[in-house]
């Protein structure tokens, strides 16, 4: 306890020096005044972007867009996108996953300046340890890969986020909001920092029929500092032969209380969770002449996280639970283009991953994949074909417990994908993909105490996609619209299952996901006026579809937390004494459990935030007031049943740049 007192207190020490040091602007006074022209520069890059040729659905939002519109999170920009859910366990200090298409998050893949981010212990990637302060932009690619050297085990997945850090420039930011709630960050090339801390107890409103009560959440303290030390090296030799090799070390902790159901009145928190993570990576791109190309990733990973929950503390255990992980990756890719219009590429990820408990009998497994990727494109000025074949190699040993016995498989997963524009003299694109992918049971769902299974096969899916999208450029105008149709049909699909005397994990039925997305972005520019409005609508059925002699569910039922509608909405406008900002992200009615009663549903809800900024310079450096209001109505709502999300709130920061 008293280490964990010491760190805690060494993390508030070395966020409050970062805050003193960063608020004497005077100190950049020298800065060059062509650093400022670069930043003024990037303002005029695309805010949010959509790829209309693209194969698949995909878009990007740039760092101007995220701060301008006070998204400081990753969830927090995910949820004004399309075709994607992101789940929330409780607002602050919990723990945000991202869906695609009604699957699971197991089914999307997070990347990092390239190179994959994993966690073999839950299989699904928290999204709460990610900022935006140092991002230079965020992507979302539903489908395949979106380029042809990407790593190959992205073929496994329905979908992926893919996070780029900034480069050039240094940036320092300082923030405090509702409940105590404090941000402090400094990134620059060479080093990056950052700490978060909130007491979390923030108040929400209970309902019980007719009644109401007004209650403050419980146990939702977070600490958090996060610490990276990257670089960037470009190089190039003759015309056609150029390298850009890109490195870090990233180390992260935190301390979190984590906030319990609020069930019956009942909100007392008795969980609490140390994650402490360490990686190595580094990231190698180039090209060897005009026809070949190639990329080499390495990167390590340590994990470990401690596990204390109060309540199951007796005299024959402490209540701590602790797991240590660790990782090895690699990546390699070869692409050769025989013809301008044709490109040929092969490429093997290899990952070890081990994992470690404190368990008694508990198991000690050790895996090994192996993907390798051979992906064939075809593009002209108005045709693109993409084509891929994923062997998956797969082996899981386990070193003790009562299972330690080898076991190996191999899956093949082909995709093929076309866009094409009928008219050369319209940007209209006709789109159609198919593909196979897979995701392999977690040690989670393996091992885990009581709950795992370590007969699980993998969840399959088949994904099937038909759209359209159009754009229209002039000197003032920008527009882009997007619909897609989708048919994804999962078996096998892994989930945790009643028996006779607890629930198991276990590969349950058929599911069928029927769903439409539509999508639209509009900009508008004048010498000192710029307006940029993005809006998404999802509809979506999915359901269970699992013959009724084999399902305990006679018709076919609602699979949880999938809404039939959601949308979200932004606006930002920028002129030159303020910018103004404005997000709406609502969501349909759904259920929490297969059965479809008023016991488990979640009603709809529609939450709104406001920001407002404005740049002002000092002695060559970029200073950036803003005051934002979350949630501005104070709407009451779930997105997990019994985990309340924050009402009204909200947030003042500072940021500069030099």
């Amino acid at each position: 306890m008293q280490t964990n007192i010491f760190i805690e207190r060494t993390m508030r020490f070395c966020a409050s020096l970062l805050i003193a040091f960063f608020s004497a602007t005077g100190v950049f006074a020298s800065v060059r005044s062509d650093t400022l022209r670069e930043v003024v520069a990037e303002s005029r890059r695309p805010e949010h972007s959509v790829s209309l040729s693209s194969t698949s659905p995909s878009e990007s939002v740039s760092a101007v867009a995220m701060k301008r519109l006070g998204l400081r999170g990753v969830s927090d920009v995910l949820r004004l996108m399309g075709g994607i859910s992101v789940r929330d366990y409780g607002g602050l200090g919990g723990m945000k996953t991202v869906s695609v298409r009604g699957l699971s998050p197991h089914h999307t893949a997070v990347l990092l300046d390239g190179l994959p981010v994993s966690n073999s212990q839950a299989g699904q990637i928290d999204l709460s340890r990610f900022a935006t302060y140092n991002m230079e932009s965020l992507r979302l690619h539903i489908g395949g890969p979106s380029r042809i050297l990407a790593p190959a085990l992205l073929g496994a997945y329905s979908g992926s986020v893919a996070m780029e850090s900034h480069s050039e420039g240094c940036e320092a930011v300082v923030e405090y909001g509702s409940w105590n709630t404090l941000s402090a960050d400094f990134s620059s090339p060479w080093a990056s920092v950052l700490y978060n801390h909130t007491d979390g107890d923030y108040p929400f409103t209970l309902s019980n029929g007719q009644h109401s009560s007004r209650l403050h959440r419980d146990h939702g303290r977070v600490d958090a500092l996060q610490a990276a030390l990257p670089s960037f090296l470009r190089w190039t030799s003759g015309p056609s032969c150029s390298f850009s090799l890109r490195s870090s070390l990233q180390g992260y902790y935190s301390h979190r209380e984590l906030p319990g159901s609020v069930v019956y009145y009942t909100n007392e928190g008795t969980e609490q969770l140390w994650d402490l993570n360490l990686s190595a990576r580094t990231r190698l791109e180039g090209m060897i002449s005009e026809k070949w190309s190639l990329v080499a990733g390495l990167q390590y990973n340590y994990g470990w996280n401690k596990y204390f929950d109060a309540a199951l503390v007796t005299d024959g255990s402490d209540g701590t639970s602790r797991y240590r992980q660790n990782e090895y990756y690699l990546t390699a890719g070869l692409a050769y283009r025989p013809l301008r219009s044709l490109s040929l590429a092969l490429v093997h990820d290899g990952q070890w991953s081990s994992l470690r408990t404190n368990l008694t009998g508990g198991e000690q497994p050790d895996r090994w994949i192996s993907w390798n990727a051979l992906r064939v494109r075809y593009r002209t000025s108005r045709l693109n074909i993409e084509g891929e074949l994923l062997a998956t190699v797969h082996r899981l040993r386990e070193t003790s417990g009562l299972h330690a016995s080898p076991s190996a498989s191999c899956r093949w997963t082909p995709s093929l994908a076309a866009s094409v524009q009928p008219w050369a003299t319209q940007s209209f694109f006709v789109r159609a993909s198919w593909r196979k992918s897979f995701r392999l049971p977690s040690f989670n769902d393996l091992y885990y105490y009581r709950l795992g299974n370590h007969d699980l096969r993998p969840e399959q899916a088949t994904e099937t996609n038909v759209g359209l999208t159009w754009g229209h450029e002039s000197e003032t105008w920008k527009t882009e619209l997007t619909a897609d149709f989708y048919f994804n049909r999962v078996t096998d699909k892994i989930v945790a299952f009643p028996t006779t005397f607890a629930w198991r994990m276990t590969n349950f039925g058929r599911v069928d996901i029927l769903g439409l997305d539509l999508g639209g972005n509009m900009e508008w520019r004048s010498e000192q006026v710029s307006v940029n409005a993005v809006f998404h609508i999802s509809c979506q059925d999915a359901r269970d579809r699992t013959d009724s002699e084999d399902s305990f569910l006679a018709t076919p039922s609602a699979i949880p937390y999938t809404p039939a509608v959601t949308g979200n909405a932004s606006l930002s406008c920028v002129m030159p004494w303020v910018s103004v900002g404005w997000t709406l992200n609502w969501m349909g009615r759904r259920y929490s459990n297969v059965i479809e009663s008023d016991r488990y549903r979640l009603d709809p809800f529609a939450e709104h935030g406001f920001s407002l900024s404005r740049v002002f310079y000092l002695k060559g450096v970029e200073l950036i007031p803003q005051a934002s209001l979350l949630n501005a109505f104070d709407s009451h709502f779930e997105i997990v049943q019994y985990y309340p999300m924050p009402g009204r709130h909200w947030r003042l920061g500072l940021t500069a740049r030099f």
